[in-house]
């Protein structure tokens, strides 16, 4: 939608979608930037966080069904 002043709502999420990132973590990095363009500023640290777990597990080489800090 466009206002009479010319700002066009919604507004397009912050960031750049990345390409080559496994499924879940696409999502949660979509859900993250739609987050952050609502002022839901918690959730998207919250998604963004659940980013970095996924990429120290992944890193890690841990084994599914493990604890990570059994890895």
């Amino acid at each position: 939608m466009k206002t009479t002043a010319g700002a066009i709502y919604p507004a397009a999420p912050i960031g750049k979608m990345i390409g080559g990132l496994p499924d879940d973590v696409k999502d949660a990095w979509r859900e993250a930037r739609v987050a952050h363009n609502v002022a839901a500023y918690t959730a998207s640290e919250m998604m963004c966080r659940k980013i970095l777990m996924h990429l120290a597990v992944d890193k890690a080489g841990s084994d599914p069904g493990k604890h990570f800090v059994e890895s």
